[in-house]
């Protein structure tokens, strides 16, 4: 039964982090799923498919605020929907763009983070980034993606607590 009221949420463009602070989707479910497309779209960045030029432009007509990076687009299926990310690239060797990425789904534009950003390198040794999330109160899938491409635990900061996103995986450190 969960698994319907992912795929039905994705459809009608929930987000299930959301969905599961107000009851309707477990957090377990909540956070497999960001999981799970993080690794999807990881796997995707990593062999490079190729998208249809149409898609790309019809998808980022619907985008209005770009940050002032360079984007790579990409496409997966989630729950047999095609779904394009925009993905800002960093203009800096070792530095992580946290925002703005975007997931183009149907009608349904989500950001990754309210603001466009990017970290600086961190020092040798460091345990990983940190970043607080005010879209939702679990990491998403941007944050599972992220922490694959970059090898390096993510610390999300949210209003469930501190959460740690290592290798695509995710695990409440702290609760609120």
């Amino acid at each position: 039964m969960n698994r319907l009221l992912i795929a039905i949420a994705f459809l009608l463009g929930f987000n299930l982090s959301v969905l599961a602070e107000e009851g309707s989707v477990d957090e377990k479910s909540a956070l497999k799923y960001s999981e799970d497309v993080g690794l999807l779209l990881f796997n995707a960045v990593t062999n490079g498919a190729p998208i249809e030029a149409q898609l790309v432009e019809a998808a980022k007509s619907k985008i209005t605020e770009f940050c002032d990076f360079q984007y790579q687009s990409t496409q997966i299926s989630i729950a047999g929907q095609p779904t394009l990310f925009f993905l800002a690239k960093s203009p800096i060797e070792g530095s992580i763009v946290f925002g703005r990425h975007y997931k183009v789904a149907g009608a349904t534009v989500t950001p990754s983070t309210v603001s466009c950003f990017a970290t600086q390198p961190g020092p040798p040794g460091a345990a990983g980034a940190f970043i607080t999330h005010l879209l939702s109160p679990y990491p998403t899938e941007f944050h599972a993606f992220l922490s694959l491409l970059h090898k390096t635990p993510i610390f999300v900061g949210t209003s469930k607590g501190v959460w740690q996103v290592d290798n695509g995986k995710i695990s409440l450190v702290q609760a609120r």
